[in-house]
């Protein structure tokens, strides 16, 4: 962007924050709950794992579908506040962007 032009916002949906009762979140919030998990310590056999897979690929295609292929970007992963915590479903899904965006 230059100068002179507005930067962009964009939202993809609104997380509720669980207090307690899980039974009436909805899908957003659930997959913001599940890429909190740290995926490398999940068993790959596990439900957990499943939702956990699952919210990567629905926050990559809706990344995906907002950002052009003809545009360069710089993705940024902010780190937990917590000294040495584990890879985050965050920077999963920068790295599965990235990947996929031309160079």
């Amino acid at each position: 962007m230059s100068d002179d032009t507005p930067e962009k916002v964009i939202t993809i949906g609104k997380y509720y924050p669980v207090r307690g009762d899980y039974a009436n979140i909805d899908r957003f919030t659930q997959h913001i709950i599940d890429i909190k998990k740290d995926g490398e310590m999940l068993d790959t056999k596990s439900a957990e794992y499943y939702y956990y897979k699952e919210a990567i690929n629905y926050f990559t295609k809706r990344m995906l579908a907002i950002l052009s292929d003809t545009e360069k970007y710089v993705i940024c992963v902010i780190p937990a506040h917590t000294k040495g915590t584990s890879a985050s479903g965050v920077r999963k899904i920068a790295k599965e962007v990235c990947s996929r965006l031309p160079e």
